[in-house]
């Protein structure tokens, strides 16, 4: 994960709050990797005051909710590939 600012070079003062960037790469395979089963990446962005409670603290759940929502979207359901073959 990476966290960015961003600051304009215009005379106005305009803020972009930091953010959490994170990018899941994924590939599976089987025999020996004579066969490709999935390959897949995703990217998301998340604002840092999305995760920052009132108090500064990081709250752990919505951090994991977050990753947890990417890399279910790069790794499918179970069973995704069986159904893509029967169509």
């Amino acid at each position: 994960m990476t966290s960015t600012t961003t600051k304009s070079k215009s005379s106005s003062s305009t803020y972009t709050p930091p953010k959490y960037s994170l990018t899941i790469s994924y590939r599976r395979s089987t025999n020996a990797n004579k066969s490709l089963l999935r390959l897949s990446s995703e990217s998301s962005v998340l604002d840092v005051g999305q995760v920052v409670d009132e108090a500064g603290g990081v709250e752990d759940e919505r951090i994991k909710d977050w990753i947890a929502g990417v890399l279910g979207k790069v790794i499918g359901t179970p069973g995704e590939e069986d159904d893509a073959k029967r169509r």
